[in-house]
């Protein structure tokens, strides 16, 4: 099962709230909180902080010690079974997080859906990731953009190249079933399978998942909606 949850950060302008969030964090945590200077970038971070908590908790996860890889792709140590990836946008934290041991890595994107760029498109994108931006209906022609973005940037993220390993590759699932996008490719004897969503009106979000023994049937993902309520 992987599990995606989602937090919005807008309710952590009440100072009372954030400072309670705050004291509830683990002090690397704080102290990263503490370097950032926006008061969204701040709680972005913190609503970040908190998804990951709630995660290690639900997992009954115990001594993993947060480190960042080579790439930039943050794990837990001593604890390699439990995947995890968090993204943000806007107001919105988003964390995805398994212990499936079938599971080899994961990524995640979320985006906020705006006024797009099709230039940009157009130099960094696949010819045929520019075409299905094009193509698609003008009134989704900015969603459709969002959507490749999130698929690329959760590939990247799960293989833990970051964007230094660029946006220009072939194989991503663009066929549109309602507000989902479902398919898989081979990369480098590796099987990736995506997953697209819309998880709130005006964003998009995206899975990628590595895993040989993995199919679209055996994969569960549970997405819903994180509360302050929730205790760490």
């Amino acid at each position: 099962m992987i599990n995606i949850r989602y937090f919005n950060c807008d309710i952590l302008k009440d100072e009372d709230l954030y400072n309670e969030l705050v004291k509830r964090l683990p002090r690397w945590r704080q102290a990263k909180i503490e370097r950032i200077k926006p008061p969204g970038a701040k709680r972005l971070s913190v609503g970040a902080g908190f998804l990951l908590e709630y995660a290690i908790k639900e997992q009954k996860i115990t001594g993993g010690v947060p480190e960042i890889r080579s790439g930039g792709k943050p794990f837990l140590k001593n604890c390699e079974a439990f995947k995890f990836n968090l993204s943000h946008s806007e107001n919105i934290a988003m964390i995805a997080y398994t212990s499936d041991k079938s599971v080899s890595a994961l990524g995640c994107d979320i985006e906020k859906i705006k006024q797009c760029d099709i230039k940009i498109a157009e130099r960094f994108f696949h010819y045929k990731e520019t075409e299905f931006i094009k193509n698609a209906l003008s009134d989704k022609t900015d969603e459709a953009f969002y959507n490749v973005w999130t698929l690329k940037e959760s590939f990247l993220k799960a293989t833990g190249d970051g964007m230094s390993g660029g946006l220009d590759f072939e194989g991503l699932p663009l066929t549109c079933t309602g507000r989902h996008y479902k398919g898989s490719f081979v990369d480098d004897n590796k099987e990736y399978l995506f997953y697209g969503m819309r998880p709130i009106k005006t964003f998009v979000s995206a899975l990628c998942v590595e895993g040989k023994t993995l199919t679209d049937n055996n994969i569960i993902i549970v997405s819903s909606e994180v509360s302050l309520n929730s205790q760490l």
